[in-house]
């Protein structure tokens, strides 16, 4: 009984578990999925995804979930466009899942 009363005080004062605001692609790990630490980003190289190349088009932005849905990844980081928008004109690479932070991405000129 005591026991019982001391986990349930404990659950009671931890943080409600965080939902991603993105889902991973399928058998990416949280840490393998975002840009932040990827050489290729500190340096801001272009990507290319679906055989178009793309350039880091302004800062970082936080994103609402719903905003974007999975598109592709690049180097193993996830890649995600505007949900319901097939132009694709601009992607987010993900760059901070906690904060769900995006790094927008635009075709390059």
């Amino acid at each position: 009984m005591i026991l019982s009363l001391v986990i349930g005080m404990a659950i009671a004062g931890a943080p409600a578990l965080q939902e991603m605001c993105v889902a991973l692609p399928k058998g990416a790990t949280a840490a393998a999925a975002q840009a932040a630490d990827k050489p290729w980003y500190i340096s801001g190289d272009p990507i290319v995804v679906t055989k178009k190349s793309y350039s880091k088009y302004g800062l970082p932005r936080v994103l609402r979930k719903g905003d974007v849905a999975f598109f592709e990844s690049y180097k193993g980081v996830a890649v995600y466009a505007e949900a319901g928008n097939p132009q694709r004109e601009v992607v987010y690479v993900l760059t901070n899942l906690a904060h769900c932070e995006f790094q927008p991405y635009q075709i390059a000129p």
